[in-house]
């Protein structure tokens, strides 16, 4: 109870660590979590030749009942790459119309199991209960985990967002922002050859995409969508102009042109030159800045499935670096899931690796990945993981606008009513029990203010529930219930002895 108090002090806080990485990348996502895709991470698969491990994690702060909905369909979406150049323009060509569309089954009776189906456009199918690891098959062109998982990711929230929000470079210090914190995570195996991605000289290139319908036979409507990391909330973050990323998102992740593509390429510059300001050099001379970012505008990550990726791994974006530097590069690219992606990110952004190496002071996720499928750690359990996620998800809705900011006042003002009513309740029966030790019981007009005091907070907890525009009926109902019960024994410690009867 303590904790959660404390807890709920530091809410403020909570919205910088919630859009750390891709998590809550927009107001869509922010009211629904379970659509909020956070990290992408694309590698050749360790001791299988031939297949490419992909791992998407979605659901950021998810708690231990936050479980895939069958309304979302997650798609992983590749193509065979090559890299292109024109002029002095460096970029990947794609080509194929390859997708991975997995979707779930959300029982609707006790004790079923939650299950996941993923189909390729090539035709392998791959099924599994939910938090099931199934062993590797030889030859199998498809295999899948589904299951909440610890989050991966690391950073430390206070120094990105003093970079983020006033370009100043803070002292690094090691608080990771995500410590404890669990996401659902979809764990690929693809056998690349079988599945007729290997057609560009070993380069793949992969994003994700989160997908739903307003109705059973409606069209299908994309949520959110991810490729390289922080693209969303670090190069397309809006610094009081105009917020892109709602309408990135809706975007198609391969689409050579969109409406909003000269937004995105005018706010990519920005950014470039934000960053680059942020230790007093300029290293990103206006013709290399363009370059860049008509890079990033093609948002996907770009793996080599040919190359084995090597434990002191190069930097994030090792590949398009070596192509915009016009040098060979040995390594698998992709993403790892103990990549450093802050400190190789802002290094390369600010001095262009041609610095000493910006660290924010994080080096590793609350715990390290596993050496084998589905390379993701077990989640953390208990009140300390609940306690910080319930607080950082609704922070973040407090911080976000509309219903959303209103869901999120109204869940913290149920939260504080609630704990209010406990910490009388718990004051009551001390007092209560000390009465009685006294051999003296507790006075009626003192028993009927602290049980009319309980019913009054319970009975606002429950308005709150209401008001927060939950379709759950069950949490106000309890608290109404509660507020009755505390109500009837408060009437009845008012009643004269012979009354009681």
């Amino acid at each position: 109870m303590v904790a959660l108090l404390v807890a709920l002090l530091v809410a403020l806080d909570a919205p910088k660590v919630a859009v750390a990485s891709d998590h809550v990348d927009g107001p869509i996502t922010t009211d629904h979590p379970i659509a909020d895709l956070t990290d992408l991470y694309a590698f050749p698969t360790p001791d299988r030749p031939g297949y490419l491990s992909v791992i998407l994690g979605v659901y950021p702060l998810v708690r231990s009942s936050g479980h895939f909905s069958e309304q979302v369909r997650y798609d992983i979406l590749l193509r065979p790459a090559r890299a292109r150049t024109t002029g002095q323009a460096r970029s990947f060509e794609t080509a194929g119309d390859y997708a991975i569309e997995c979707s779930f089954e959300t029982p609707h009776r006790p004790f079923a199991a939650h299950k996941v189906r993923c189909q390729s456009s090539a035709g392998a199918i791959a099924l599994a209960d939910v938090d099931d690891i199934s062993d590797p098959v030889p030859g199998e062109r498809l295999r899948v985990f589904a299951g909440r998982r610890s989050d991966p990711f690391f950073i430390n929230t206070a120094w990105f967002a003093a970079l983020g929000e006033r370009g100043v470079l803070e002292e690094p210090q090691g608080r990771n922002g995500l410590q404890h914190a669990n996401v659902l995570a979809l764990a690929l195996e693809i056998n690349v050859g079988a599945e007729g991605l290997d057609g560009g000289g070993g380069l793949v290139a992969v994003a994700a995409q989160a997908m739903t319908t307003d109705r059973r036979s409606g069209a299908l409507r994309r949520l959110d969508r991810l490729g390289r990391p922080e693209l969303a909330n670090i190069l397309l973050a809006p610094r009081g102009a105009a917020d892109l990323r709602p309408m990135y998102n809706a975007d198609e992740p391969f689409a050579d042109e969109s409406s909003g593509r000269p937004a995105y390429r005018e706010q990519l510059r920005a950014s470039i030159d934000w960053y680059d300001a942020a230790d007093g050099a300029r290293q990103w001379p206006t013709a290399d800045r363009d370059a860049l970012a008509e890079l990033l505008l093609d948002d996907y990550l770009v793996v080599d499935v040919h190359r084995e990726c090597s434990r002191s791994r190069a930097p994030t974006f090792a590949i398009e670096r070596a192509m915009l530097e016009g040098v060979e590069e040995l390594g698998c690219g992709g993403r790892s899931l103990d990549d450093d992606i802050i400190d190789d990110l802002y290094t390369l952004l600010v001095n262009r690796g041609e610095g000493p190496r910006i660290r924010d002071g994080v080096d590793r996720a609350t715990q390290p990945p596993s050496p084998v499928f589905p390379y993701l750690a077990p989640p953390n359990e208990g009140a300390l993981p609940a306690i910080l996620g319930f607080v950082q998800r609704n922070g973040a809705r407090v911080q976000s606008s509309g219903k959303a900011r209103w869901r999120g006042l109204m869940t913290f003002a149920t939260a504080i009513l609630t704990l209010l009513a406990a910490l009388i309740a718990l004051i009551h029966a001390l007092r209560v029990g000390i009465s009685a030790a006294r051999s003296r019981g507790l006075s009626r007009r003192a028993r009927a203010r602290s049980l009319g005091l309980i019913s009054l907070l319970l009975g606002l907890a429950g308005v709150s529930v209401i008001l927060s525009g939950s379709t759950s009926i069950r949490a106000p109902t309890l608290f109404i219930i509660g507020s009755a019960i505390a109500l009837g024994l408060r009437r009845r410690s008012l009643a004269p002895p012979h009354s009681r009867h």
